[in-house]
Order: C-alpha cells, then structure tokens, then sequence
C-alpha cells in the first residue's frame, strides 16, 4: 500500500514538474503598429483612408493635413484613399506593418494623370536628446520650378535639407527621415 501511495507521489510530481517546464505560451499581443496620412495631394478631394477595405480614418484628412497616429494590429496591408462618401479609390498602395513601429502613408501630386501617388517610409519616433528636436522636410510641392529646394532652419544659415526635388523621397526613403536639431525657436 505504501509503495502504490509512493509511485502516486511520484507520479503525481513528475506531472507537475513536466508542466511546469513547458515552454511557456506567450500570450501577451504584439505590440500594435501605427500609421498617419499626410494629403499633400494638390487639387484631389479631402480622403478617408480603407486598410483592407475597411474604412480606418476617423474623419476626413483634407489637403494640406495629415492624420493623427493611428494604431493598428502589424500585417500586410491594402491601402486606398477614396474620397469622403466614396469607396473609388484615388490613390491605392500596399503596406506591411511591423509590430511596435510607425508609417507615414504620402498622398502627392495631381490628379492630372486620373490617379493621386502615394508612398509609405517608416518613421523614427523616438525621442530626440535633451535640448534636441526632431523635423523632416519633404518636398511634395508639383509646381515648384525645376530648381533644387534646400531648407535653411539654422540661424547660422547651415542648410539642413540640401538639394531636394520634387517627390525626391518617394524613391529614396531616407529624403524622408527625420533630422535632429537645436530645439528652439527658429
């Protein structure tokens, strides 16, 4: 009888011990991703942003603004702007959201050709040194002469965004990146 109540200790222990030795399900989400939309879309009509065919803006995003940051679960994405009480897209891209990082959607140019463009960049949203601030320039401005554009924020007249043309980040992604800089007023 003893040794039967000692194999069921036994037995009853080894139970324990290989559950709780288990690899560990890890349960907790991952981190959401986020985005905003930037319409720098001259002439095209104020959008609402369709993720997957789903409607993810909360109000319109109207020429000129740009959305506030967004959260959503990271995967690959359709993305299509329609305008506001439409579902006809105007401008229409994919984008895979990663987990624990933020995106910029880009609506650009005219509707000359019967189509806005629009492209993604990942955006550096961690926090600049103490005394610092960080600003990004891009140049989504279609009837800007053929000039190069530099923009001069300094007040020791250092140009900080050198030879920017026009939708110049839309094919270099690191034309989009944020730069870091005195805080001040400039």
């Amino acid at each position: 009888m003893t040794k039967k109540i000692l194999t069921s200790l036994a037995l009853a222990s080894m139970v324990l011990f290989m559950n709780s030795c288990k690899k560990d399900d890890d349960d907790t989400p991952d981190q959401p991703a986020n985005y905003t939309v930037v319409h720098a879309a001259t002439g095209a009509p104020s959008v609402e942003l369709y993720l997957d065919d789903v409607k993810a803006s909360a109000s319109a995003i109207a020429f000129g603004t740009n959305s506030p940051y967004a959260s959503i679960a990271p995967k690959q994405y359709s993305v299509k702007l329609a305008a506001v009480n439409t579902i006809n897209p105007v401008a229409e891209t994919s984008i895979n959201m990663g987990a624990g990082r933020s995106y910029s959607i880009f609506a650009y140019d005219t509707l000359l050709a019967g189509k806005v463009k629009v492209f993604t960049v990942e955006d550096d949203l961690s926090a600049p040194p103490a005394g610092k601030a960080k600003v990004r320039f891009v140049h989504l401005s279609p009837n800007t002469t053929a000039n190069k554009i530099a923009v001069d924020l300094a007040a020791n007249n250092t140009v900080l965004f050198p030879n920017r043309t026009y939708a110049d980040a839309a094919t270099d992604v690191s034309k989009a990146a944020f730069i870091t800089v005195d805080a001040g007023t400039y």
